[in-house]
């Protein structure tokens, strides 16, 4: 049977511990005259995880080490969730949907909150959108709240993407989950004398799927 990608991660894929690195490109240059600074930000933003699974026998890996060589390196995307937010701090109440379309940068107008909320999402709070290879992940930076008409403005790492989403789309708040691809072509597990197994790997957010 052909794989067919993006997979969706395993139950059985439980998280001991997680590094979260966000990548920017800018680029500094400082005048050997007069030390001042000049900054130039570039488009480049997306996340990269260093993903530490927790240790277990054959029967539960063995699920976990099928996946990630389905993968076949680089080539194939895995829809996965950031452990630990699953739920948002904010209210989060209503249901939430894309106010306009063609929005660009790190503003993201939304709408379909429950009127009048102090905060709907609080800053940390993940943001998706999209579903499928049009997966995108983004981090809430600041409190929210929504106003009388039930819109809410958000300001979201990284940029919104190219391809984004369109007016009325919904917006998930609870569970969200990101597009990743391996960062490396190497898949390799541990066996201990206990024949208890023990992985890990670095994925990086997949912008073309």
């Amino acid at each position: 049977m052909a794989i067919t990608y993006p997979l969706v991660a395993p139950a059985q894929l439980l998280v001991a511990s997680v590094r979260f690195i966000p990548r920017s490109v800018v680029a500094m240059s400082r005048s050997p005259f007069t030390g001042q600074e000049q900054v130039y930000v570039h488009q480049g933003q997306w996340w990269e995880m260093d993903v530490k699974v927790l240790p277990a026998d054959r029967a539960t890996m063995e699920y976990v080490i099928t996946f990630l060589v389905k993968l076949n390196g680089k080539e194939g995307t895995f829809i996965f969730g950031p452990p630990g937010g699953a739920t948002p701090r904010g209210g989060a109440l209503g249901s939430p949907n894309v106010a306009s379309s063609s929005q660009s940068g790190n503003t993201f107008y939304t709408r379909g909150w429950t009127a009048s909320q102090a905060a709907v999402l609080k800053a940390g709070d993940w943001v998706q959108t999209g579903s499928g290879s049009t997966t995108h992940l983004y981090k809430n930076l600041d409190d929210a709240g929504s106003n009388g008409s039930g819109e809410a403005t958000l300001t979201v790492w990284p940029k919104i993407r190219a391809t984004a989403p369109t007016i009325g789309a919904e917006i998930v708040i609870t569970s969200p989950s990101g597009i990743w691809r391996l960062a490396s072509n190497e898949m390799t597990w541990d066996i201990s004398d206990a024949v208890i197994y023990g992985l890990s790997f670095t994925c990086i957010e997949a912008l073309n799927p």
